[in-house]
């Protein structure tokens, strides 16, 4: 897990950027310390807004508007032509998605 976390802190990517989902992972490749489950098939070739950085598990995601998961940086390529949003922002919106879904 050394190698991975050592990777995920260099790879560039933070905590409201947005990324797109480039390809599928195998569970624990490169020593990430995850699985990847099916329903994270349904995210190759989405953009996302990364949202919580869960270091050796990844970054998380909320994919279909319910369900969170955490990907390997090796998945995801940042979306350069987007502005990352500031975190008082960020929990705004994190905020209101949560309103939402508590409806």
């Amino acid at each position: 897990m050394g190698n991975y976390l050592e990777e995920h802190n260099k790879c560039g990517l933070r905590v409201g950027d947005k990324v797109k989902v480039f390809r599928l992972a195998f569970n624990y490749e490169n020593d990430w310390n995850n699985v990847w489950i099916e329903e994270m098939d349904n995210s190759l070739n989405k953009e996302y807004i990364i949202r919580r950085d869960y270091k050796e598990k990844g970054f998380e995601i909320l994919i279909d508007n319910h369900e969170y998961c955490n990907f390997p940086y090796f998945v995801l390529e940042k979306v350069l032509d987007f502005k990352p949003i500031n975190e008082i922002e960020f929990n705004k919106i994190n905020n209101l998605i949560q309103s939402f879904n508590e409806i």
